[in-house]
């Protein structure tokens, strides 16, 4: 035949060739549309969310980190004089140390109040949960050191165990221990987990 090669084709083969195309093809049509909807990278929907979920945990936590870092910087000063004043008056303390120690927490509170300004805020659950709290009891411990005061300038007037001065001003000073424990204890919630 000159010098052709002629193929004859069993029907049989021929129908086994033509199985074999179908098949490949289908293998290699469901290899790429498993890939479908996905960046190409073989990621699935399910692996999205997670790592988007995953994504949004971490920059809540940093967010977190960052509130907790700021209200920590702010309160802090004002925490430390408070919580030192309120360690005073377990052991007993005079007047005049008293009222030294009130105008310390004064000043750690005006800087507080300048800074804030000066950073044009703070962070309002910070504010809210500790900032206020602390000033409740900056606030108490001047109730109760004018109390003493008072007391020390009428002469009528008893700071004896039992008196109603002595009680009035340990009302303060417990109502400041309060404050600063909500303002410990919100300022520790804060800390990221």
């Amino acid at each position: 035949m000159n010098g052709q090669r002629v193929m004859h084709l069993n029907p049989r083969h021929a129908m086994m060739r033509h199985t074999k195309k179908i098949v490949a093809l289908s293998a290699a049509l469901i290899i790429g549309l498993s890939g479908c909807g996905s960046s190409g990278t073989g990621e699935s929907a399910a692996d999205k969310a997670a790592a988007a979920r995953a994504s949004q945990a971490a920059a809540a936590k940093a967010h977190q980190s960052e509130v907790y870092r700021e209200c920590k910087t702010f309160m802090g000063p004002l925490d430390t004089k408070l919580s030192n004043l309120d360690a005073l008056l377990d052991t007993g303390v005079q007047f005049s140390e008293y009222t030294s120690r009130v105008g310390q927490v004064s000043i750690a509170y005006n800087k507080l109040v300048k800074a804030m300004k000066a950073n044009g805020g703070i962070d309002q659950h910070c504010l809210n949960k500790v900032g206020i709290p602390l000033e409740a009891a900056y606030n108490a411990y001047t109730r109760g050191g004018n109390t003493w005061n008072d007391c020390l300038q009428d002469y009528d007037c008893s700071f004896d165990k039992g008196s109603t001065a002595l009680t009035s001003t340990q009302k303060q000073w417990a109502k400041a221990d309060r404050s600063i424990s909500k303002a410990e204890a919100a300022l520790n919630k804060l800390a990221p987990k």
